[in-house]
């Protein structure tokens, strides 16, 4: 099991949002700590020590020097500037994960949404094959929503698609059941993704020593 926290790949939605981008590094590594500590202190009251909560985060700093990560990642972007319909279908799901983020349809503009969709390129590579990323033989991707590209995605309707240990989960707390899409092996691994929700002068149970650059 894995928990993908995206600290670092959060600072161009921020951006996106109009956020200098030295506040916007600020509040990505803050809201990045902030999961990375309640992550760590759900798991060892499960009693695992620190080292082992530790290791089930995939933070920016683990995936950048990971290999297998990085390739994928390259390959995102290179696929990004080649093909055509795989750039618009990125474009487009940068374009919903910002409008969650306001109701000025004028701020989606296509700069705005050239820096957001470096966050879903960020993202894309877990969706796409977190299996081959964790160095497991299968994989199931959990997350709290449903998002039209990644029902497509998992459906095999886009022109990018994704490994076939890889799967795709829809879990809520508030439900006693998963709306999931199978795969064809037994599943092996599951990686939780999280959404790092900041909104301009949101700082609700957050608290840091020091204040964000003006």
């Amino acid at each position: 099991m894995h928990f993908f926290v995206p600290d670092v790949p959060a600072v161009y939605t921020l951006e996106a949002q109009g956020y200098p981008r030295e506040k916007a590094e600020w509040e990505a590594r803050r809201q990045g700590q902030y999961l990375k500590n309640k992550i760590r202190r759900a798991l060892e009251s499960l009693s695992l020590d620190q080292d082992e909560a530790s290791e089930m985060i995939l933070d920016w700093e683990k995936l950048s020097s990971n290999p297998r990560y990085m390739a994928l990642y390259e390959q995102m972007n290179q696929r990004f500037e080649s093909d055509l319909a795989f750039r618009a279908e990125c474009l487009d799901a940068s374009r919903w994960v910002l409008s969650q983020k306001t109701s000025d349809t004028s701020e989606l503009t296509e700069e705005a949404l050239l820096i957001a969709v470096k966050y879903f390129l960020a993202e894309l590579p877990l969706f796409a094959d977190t299996a081959h990323i964790v160095a497991s033989p299968s994989s199931v991707f959990c997350y709290h929503q449903r998002v039209d590209f990644l029902e497509r995605f998992y459906k095999r309707q886009l022109t990018y698609k994704p490994s076939t240990n890889q799967a795709f989960m829809i879990v809520s707390p508030e439900d006693n059941f998963a709306d999931d899409i199978l795969v064809t092996s037994p599943v092996t691994s599951l990686t939780f993704g999280y959404t790092q929700q900041i909104a301009r002068g949101d700082s609700s149970d957050m608290g840091s020593p020091h204040p964000p650059p003006s």
